[in-house]
């Protein structure tokens, strides 16, 4: 923001060009507005990874309890817990001055705390408490680092967005936990493959954007490696394809299929990577492939792991 001021009276407003705001502030000098301000997540890949598991664990288990609501809004609580703590520790370390986002971000947060409370009460009676424990603290840890890479700029940061994925698909685990008492195998391996699956897919994304970002004459940040971003990417489909192979010598190969669609996915993508026109697919479209390749795979999922939910 600007340190000099003017009165109205003393400063012509300047001429309105097309594409400018009708102000003679310049663009970006105002402080933000509580107005219509909602502290609320945006990154839609983050839902999905949220919500699939959540889903596919429920059709698994033939889980209709009542419980599903408390739990689902426990979830889904839980989750948009980040973006309030975010705006308020900004407030506390980084900015100088009051920001007005600040209140309605503390009033967010009282009212998710609430809510996670009343949430709770349904659900711990019936629950084995250790698990239940265990899951909650994972949740809460996640959290806490998310804040803190979030503090740094470093919220696209690919190892946090790994992390997060592997914590967000626990969902599932929620949902076995309270249909059976506890966490059976089938969904650990629903868990594990999600995971992989999401993983797969996050690297192949910052190794489309990298591509991009270098075609038109950027640079990596320092420490990021990128001579070949795509050897990340390459790595995890390769890991998954590998998964496969271990999958049909451990005695479980029908889970090797979502794990092969999802390997001949990733590949896909990356043999697109070696076109450089691709680079310039707009990001919806292939936000919306990905979605589709996602959902598809969650349904050979819960069909491999039917009989062994049963």
């Amino acid at each position: 923001m600007s340190s000099i001021t003017h009165s109205p009276a003393e400063t012509p407003l300047p001429a309105r060009r097309e594409g400018q705001p009708a102000t003679g502030a310049p663009a970006g000098s105002r402080r933000p507005q509580a107005e219509g301000f909602a502290p609320l997540p945006r990154e839609h890949g983050a839902w999905s990874l949220l919500l699939q598991p959540f889903v596919a664990a429920v059709i698994l288990a033939r889980f209709w309890d009542w419980r599903l609501l408390p739990a689902l809004a426990l979830v889904l609580l839980g989750f948009i817990l980040k973006d309030p703590l975010v705006v308020l520790a900004r407030q506390r370390w980084v900015w100088r001055t009051r920001n007005p986002q600040t209140p309605v971000a503390a009033r967010w947060l009282v009212y998710e705390l609430i809510g996670i409370a009343l949430c709770l009460t349904p659900l711990l009676p019936g629950t084995p408490l250790a698990p239940f424990a265990a899951l909650a603290l994972a949740a809460l840890a996640m959290t806490g680092v998310a804040v803190w890479f979030t503090l740094r700029n470093k919220q696209r940061s690919v190892g946090l967005q790994i992390v997060s994925a592997g914590g967000l698909t626990t969902s599932a685990l929620l949902v076995a936990l309270l249909d059976t008492g506890q966490i059976p195998v089938w969904a650990w391996q629903l868990w594990a493959v999600l995971a992989l699956h999401a993983t797969a897919g996050i690297l192949t994304v910052h190794a489309r954007l990298r591509m991009k970002i270098a075609a038109k004459g950027g640079a990596p940040k320092g420490g990021e490696p990128d001579t070949n971003p795509r050897r990340a990417a390459t790595w995890a489909v390769a890991s998954q394809a590998g998964a496969a192979g271990a999958c049909v010598f451990a005695g479980i190969p029908l889970l090797a299929l979502p794990l092969s669609l999802s390997a001949a996915s990733g590949a896909s993508e990356l043999y697109r990577l070696r076109r450089p026109a691709s680079l310039d697919e707009p990001l919806k479209r292939v936000g919306y492939r990905a979605l589709f390749v996602s959902i598809a795979h969650s349904l050979l999922l819960i069909g491999v792991l039917w009989n062994a939910a049963a």
